[in-house]
């Protein structure tokens, strides 16, 4: 086999050469004149998160499917965090896939990138809101599944405005030809 063939380059090749697309995309920054200060960014992640950690301390749901025959009206009542780390099990696991959603949304929110961060909101918020059609499996949604909502709905919210508010000054500073 000739030497330096594509196969066996004779230079060591590391992982973001050869996908430019993720190099690009992770050292892309945005512009820091069309941010909105990040004092907001964090009073609203801190809002989110207190919101996500209440709902794992809170009671989630009131499991049907561990009701026991001895005791038929007794249902095992399951906190939010048993919810985070057994969810992604079938059948309910499709609403669970909104927690990558918000921890994938608050990382390009933090980092300024506004329409990732949007549309991540707002997947992970509809996601949450499959819940209801697994109500069947699950049982009977408490107080924690409600914060979790909550947090799922503060997080889509902030990061639309922060959307908005980010193309409406990109918009300006064009319309002023900087």
């Amino acid at each position: 086999m000739p030497k330096d063939t594509a196969l066996f380059p004779d230079e060591e090749v590391s992982p973001l050469q050869w996908h430019g697309w993720l190099r690009d995309y992770c050292r892309r920054k945005p512009s820091k004149e069309t941010l909105p200060p990040t004092r907001d960014r964090w009073l609203l992640s801190a809002l989110v998160w207190s919101l996500f950690v209440a709902a794992c301390l809170t009671p989630a749901y009131a499991d049907e499917l561990s009701a026991s025959w001895e005791a038929p009206f007794t249902r095992p009542i399951r906190l939010g965090w048993v919810a985070l780390l057994f969810g992604w099990v079938p059948p309910v696991c499709i609403p669970w896939f909104a927690n990558a959603c918000l921890l994938g949304g608050w990382i390009e929110y933090l980092a300024g990138r506004s329409r990732q961060a949007m549309w991540c909101g707002l997947i992970g918020l509809a996601l949450g809101c499959t819940t209801f059609a697994f109500l069947r499996f699950i049982g009977e949604l408490l107080i924690g599944y409600y914060l979790w909502l909550g947090s799922l709905a503060a997080f889509a919210i902030a990061a639309f405005r922060f959307h908005r508010t980010v193309s409406r000054h990109t918009a300006e500073i064009q319309a002023d030809g900087r």
